[in-house]
C-alpha cells in the first residue's frame, strides 16, 4: 500500500497538476488544455510504469558482474527513460483511459472534486 501512496504522491507532483487551479484550467474548452491533459495522463502512466518496472527488476537476481554504483545509476536512468518512452508510445493503455475519463469530465462540465481534493 505504501507503493500506491508513493505513486499518488508522485502523480500529484506532475508539473501540469501542481496547483489546484490548474485542474480547472485543464478542464477548460480549449485545445491547449486537451494537450496538457494528454501530457499529464502520459506522465501518470510513466510514473506508474517506472514503479512497476522497479518492482519487477527487484525479482531479477544480481550476477555480480556489473554491480557498482555507476551501473546502478545507469540502470535507473535506462528504466526511467524506458518507462517514459513506453507511456509516450501507448504503454499499457493507462494514459488513454485516464485521458478518456478526464475528457468525460470535461464534456459533462463537472469539476473532478476527488482529484482537486488530492491536490
Amino acid at each position: 500500500m505504501n507503493d500506491l501512496n508513493a505513486l499518488v504522491d508522485l502523480a500529484a507532483n506532475l508539473p501540469s497538476l501542481q496547483a489546484p487551479g490548474n485542474i480547472t484550467r485543464l478542464l477548460g474548452n480549449n485545445n491547449a488544455g486537451a494537450k496538457e491533459l494528454k501530457e499529464a495522463a502520459e506522465g501518470f502512466e510513466s510514473v506508474f510504469l517506472e514503479k512497476l518496472l522497479q518492482e519487477m527488476r527487484k525479482t531479477i537476481p544480481k550476477s555480480g558482474l556489473l554491480d557498482s554504483p555507476i551501473s546502478d545509476q545507469m540502470n535507473d536512468m535506462f528504466w526511467s527513460f524506458l518507462s517514459k518512452d513506453l507511456a509516450k508510445n501507448g504503454g499499457i493503455g493507462l494514459s488513454g483511459e485516464v485521458y478518456r475519463q478526464m475528457q468525460n469530465e470535461m464534456n459533462s462540465q463537472t469539476k473532478p472534486r476527488a482529484l482537486e481534493q488530492l491536490l
